[in-house]
Parts: structure tokens; sequence; C-alpha cells
């Protein structure tokens, strides 16, 4: 695109570093980037009406004061977003671990857990530092939304402190979520999953840096009721219900060989919201005209 909107992604009167952008288009269309050190941004865009979000790391997602923006031959520059809401975030949890024994980190309040097998990490039998952190500085993708806009980042080093990014076997990551934090819709970008068959559709993904996506994994997902009892279809009293009414926690897990920000995505190339009003007028004998009423918050 030869087109753009430019900005700052602001907190007070600083630059929210690394802060992400997106923008939909009216009647279809999507752009997205991330800032730089300084929370500037560019973001191609085409001709067209569009609204614009940002969020950074501990501020919700805030939509653009003046939205929406309408393009038409130039670029749009000096279109800031000051971020104010603030999002809290569970602690950080780490433990030393050996890439020769392997083990877990368990973290309930964060909802992850990771099993690593022995020398997945390496063969080393020198301890290094396996570390879990909660972050909101992640957007949404034209085909992915990560559940209530979290992410897990994960990382590894060794005993010299060097990082451990490529593995040399699969380690499985478990993230889990209540039902009500599948329901929950606190910004903008969030997809609200409230029934097992959203939920039976989410995937585990890693960002990929090099693409700005979302990469999606081989999943499996687990309900459990508020006793740990799981849900596993065996009889009556162990079938989730389609609103997950009788499930407490819901977990998604995957196997993966390399460590980044994992979150549980939903599609958001699901199918278009029905229209309404549809008439058709006759105009001749070889043509009708068709009109309806536009489709408010229609995905794109």
């Amino acid at each position: 695109s030869t087109l753009n909107i430019s900005g700052q992604i602001k907190i007070g009167s600083s630059g929210a570093a690394n802060a992400f952008v997106r923008a939909e288009k009216q009647g279809g269309g999507f752009s997205g980037t991330q800032a730089d050190a300084s929370g500037n941004f560019t973001l191609p865009v085409t001709a067209g009406t569009w609204k614009i979000y940002g969020v950074a790391e501990g501020y919700a997602e805030t939509a653009y004061s003046s939205n929406p923006l309408i393009i038409t031959t130039a670029s749009a520059t000096g279109k800031d977003i000051t971020l104010s809401t603030t999002v809290t975030l569970n602690p950080p949890k780490s433990k030393p671990i050996t890439p020769s024994s392997g083990g877990t980190l368990d973290d309930p309040t964060a909802g992850v857990k990771l099993t690593i097998p022995a020398n997945a990490l390496g063969q080393s039998s020198s301890a290094g530092n396996i570390q879990v952190k909660e972050t909101n500085n992640v957007r949404s993708t034209s085909n992915s939304k990560p559940v209530d806009s979290k992410a897990i980042k994960i990382s590894a080093t060794d005993s010299s402190g060097n990082p451990i990014t490529n593995l040399s076997g699969s380690v499985t990551v478990e993230l889990s979520y209540t039902t009500a934090e599948l329901a929950a819709t606190p910004s903008a970008s969030d997809s609200s999953i409230n029934t097992k068959a959203e939920a039976d559709k989410l995937q585990s993904g890693y960002w990929d840096e090099t693409t700005a996506n979302w990469v999606t994994l081989s999943s499996t997902i687990t309900y459990y009721k508020s006793d740990g009892t799981v849900l596993d279809n065996s009889d009556a009293a162990h079938t989730p219900a389609a609103d997950l009414s009788n499930g407490a926690t819901t977990t998604v897990s995957t196997a993966t060989t390399h460590f980044s920000d994992y979150a549980p995505v939903s599609s958001t190339n699901g199918s278009p919201l029905t229209p309404s009003g549809l008439a058709a007028t006759a105009q001749s004998a070889t043509q009708i005209n068709l009109s309806w009423a536009a489709v408010s918050g229609a995905v794109s």
C-alpha cells in the first residue's frame, strides 16, 4: 500500500515501547503493526474507512478517540492513542531446572503448566532456569484472536544465563481458563467463548515475530469440574454442558519445540452476520435491484 496511518501510542506523555496497533476497515479489511521503542507506528492501509486500536504491556486496548478515520488519496499522520486503563497481570514465576533431568513448572495462578522431558532443554547436568510470564502486549490479527487478550511468555536460560529457544524435544504447554475468563470481553479485540462448540475450536498458538501472526499447533481441549473431575463424556454426569455451565476450567494443551508467547486463539474467519431488511425491486425485464440494512459489527 502507498497509504498509511501514523502516530504514537502513549502512556501519559511518554511513548509506549513496542506497543501493538491494529486497524479494521469498514466493509472488510485488516492491518496491524508493532510500534517502535518510542511508541511510534506506521500502519499500511488502503483507501476507505478505518478504526484503529492500540495496546501495550499493562494497559488495555484503547480505540483512537476520533474513530473512524476516512482515508482517501492521502496518508493520515499524528493519530496518537493515549492508553489509561490498566490491566492486572499475574507476576512471573520461575524455577531452576536441570536440562538432563527435566521437570515441571506449574503456576495455577496464571493457569499455566509446563512439562519438560529429560534432555529437552539440552543434556547439561548444571541447573538453568525456566520462566513463565503473563503479558497483555498482544494483538489480534486478521485470522486469530488470543483468549482474554493475554498470552504466556515462556523463556529458558542455561547455567551460564544464555537463552534456550530451540528445544531438543517436545515440551507440553497447558493453558487453563475458568469459564468466566473464556466468556469475558474486557477489550475490543477479545473473542467471547460462551459455548462448548466455541471452546472446542480453540487451538494453542504461538506468536511468530517473522510473520507477525499467530501460528496454531495441534491441541487437546479438556474440561474440568470444580472438584478437578474430568468431563470426559463417560456418562451423563461427566459430559460437558453445551453452555459449559457444569464446567469450572477449560485446559488447552499442546506440544512445542521452541519457546515464544503462547495463547489459545480463536479464528476470526467465522460466518458473516445475517443482514436484515432484504428487498428486491424490479427495474426492468432484465434487472432487479437488491437492498438490505448494513450489519453492525460484521466480521472483517
